[in-house]
Formats: C-alpha cells, sequence, structure tokens
C-alpha cells in the first residue's frame, strides 16, 4: 500500500492541483524532447539509453505525484480518492479538476463534476 495515499475532499484536490499540473507540464515537455530524439533514431545503443532515460523520467514523475497522495493511473492520469468510492480524475493537458468516477470504472467511466451532488 502507498504510504503517501490519502483522501481528498474536492476542494482539497482542486488546491492541490496546480502542484500536480505543474510537475506533469514539466515533465511531459521533457518527454516529448525524448520522445522525438528516440523516433528519429534507429535501434542502437544511443536510443536505448534515451529509452531508459525517458521511462526514469516518466517513473520520477509519478513517484512526485504519489508523494503528494495522489494515484497515478495511467501516462500523464492522476486520481486523486474521495473515500467515498469516487476518485476526482485529472488527465495532462486538462486545465482544471472536472470528472470524477467509480473506483470500479476508471478512465473510460468518467463523468463531469457537475453531476456529483457534493454536499
Amino acid at each position: 500500500m502507498n504510504e503517501h495515499k490519502r483522501i481528498f475532499t474536492i476542494r482539497e484536490a482542486q488546491a492541490l492541483l496546480p502542484q500536480v499540473r505543474d510537475i506533469t507540464n514539466a515533465a511531459v515537455t521533457r518527454a516529448e524532447k525524448l520522445a522525438a530524439r528516440i523516433e528519429e533514431m534507429a535501434p542502437n545503443n544511443e536510443r536505448m539509453q534515451l529509452e531508459t532515460q525517458y521511462n526514469a523520467l516518466v517513473r520520477g514523475w509519478a513517484e512526485q505525484v504519489i508523494e503528494l497522495g495522489c494515484e497515478v493511473k495511467g501516462l500523464w492520469l492522476v486520481d486523486f480518492d474521495s473515500g467515498d468510492g469516487l476518485y476526482y480524475c485529472w488527465h495532462h493537458p486538462e486545465d482544471r479538476l472536472e470528472y470524477f468516477h467509480d473506483y470500479d470504472t476508471g478512465f473510460s467511466g468518467r463523468r463531469p463534476l457537475g453531476r456529483l451532488m457534493v454536499s
């Protein structure tokens, strides 16, 4: 179990999102540059080294996000656990936290937060 995992109110998730977004934007920028270099290369040792760097960058991004208490559910995909069977769901490059989904449905079951009755 993730020792950093935490439960978020919608307000807490919204307050943390700018930090998650900044971490993600920086990682995406570096990842896109590496990916462009990788695509231009024929398979060789240098390409393998760049692929290793890319994978390490993605792992580093995930570790940073997890340390904030969030869950990484895919590439540039972050969930904030509500503790009530729902995740508030954010995916780069979205500007705001606008979606949620049930624990069981995942990304494909995302619905707009406006449909969630917050008391």
